[in-house]
């Protein structure tokens, strides 16, 4: 990792706890004190600012991160589970904005394809998980844990500690204090912010990136994993062993942050990346078939929607 941006993640920092204290005061104005903020969009906003010293976003990249966020909204918006056609058609919506991301990250094809798919599938996907998990305080809990694993991966850290920085006072209010929500949007948005920054940080190891995407874990397969059981369910009701959350959802996602950023993160060859990124992920998504949301101690039901709450 090299020396430790020590100023770039103190940037991060304060601007972090500036949009969090913002996100409060207008999450409160709107809904009333029992209603925890969406942090996901204000904590986008906060890294960016942190990351301009060191690069600043081009009008090309906030034109991607707008429309990816904007495309992979529009299933993150609906409360119930979204069909595949609706989260395909969202993925599709995206990719033109994430091809923009790519574009300026990298003039690498295969990284480009990486990051279209990271950045428009990853913020769908983030987008659901948030949908489905947001009330529990995990999401922003489990970005930190992904934003830490981007800057365990790549070589160049400026702007990977920026934005760990600026994703550590949401996750602080998130799980357990349960005072916080990426929200599907914010989730969204911060996952295609993530997928650019880990592109940007891995030049000269190109290699590392693959491992930094796949530091999105459970981020990424927690819905995924839940549309599985239901059509397992469905078809084979086999007798299923599930596991409540939260704390083994996070030890799961640890591990499999840790694997990705620390085995197929600092290798130097696609050959040893992909598989063990591969192998990451599909950990991931069998453990999302056992993983749900705990709905019997009710201490984060504030954070909760009647009409959202899981089956």
């Amino acid at each position: 990792m090299g020396k430790y941006p020590i100023e770039e993640f103190l940037w991060g920092l304060g601007a972090g706890v500036v949009a969090l204290a913002v996100a409060a005061v207008a999450g409160w104005a709107r809904s009333g004190a029992g209603r925890a903020p969406a942090t996901g969009l204000l904590m986008g906003v906060a890294a960016l600012v942190a990351i301009n010293p060191s690069r600043a976003p081009t009008p090309v990249v906030l034109v991607g991160l707008a429309g990816v966020t904007a495309a992979a909204a529009l299933p993150a918006g609906r409360q119930s589970p979204a069909g595949a056609a609706s989260l395909v058609m969202a993925v599709l919506l995206a990719a033109p904005f994430a091809w923009l991301l790519a574009i300026d990250a990298s003039s690498i094809g295969w990284v480009r394809a990486v990051v279209v798919g990271g950045a428009a599938v990853g913020a769908v996907a983030a987008g659901r998980t948030d949908v489905e998990w947001g009330w529990t305080g995990l999401t922003p809990v489990l970005y930190v844990v992904t934003a830490a694993g981007v800057f365990a991966a790549v070589p160049n850290t400026q702007e990977a500690a920026a934005l760990l920085g600026a994703s550590v006072p949401g996750a602080l209010a998130g799980w357990p204090l349960c005072r916080g929500r990426l929200g599907g949007a914010g989730a969204a948005a911060a996952t295609a912010l993530l997928v650019w920054v880990a592109a940007v940080g891995a030049l000269g190891r190109e290699p590392a990136l693959v491992g930094a995407v796949a530091c999105l874990g459970l981020l990424a397969t927690l819905p995924v994993g839940r549309w599985l059981a239901r059509w397992i369910d469905r078809r084979v009701r086999p007798p299923r062993w599930v596991v409540a959350a939260p704390l083994p959802v996070l030890v799961v996602h640890a591990v499999v942050v840790g694997v990705a950023s620390r085995v197929a993160g600092v290798s130097h060859e696609l050959r040893v990346a992909v598989p063990v990124s591969v192998a990451a992920m599909v950990g991931a998504l069998i453990a999302s078939l056992w993983l749900r949301p705990d709905t019997r101690t009710g201490r984060c039901d504030h954070l909760l929607r009647a009409e959202a709450r899981p089956a």
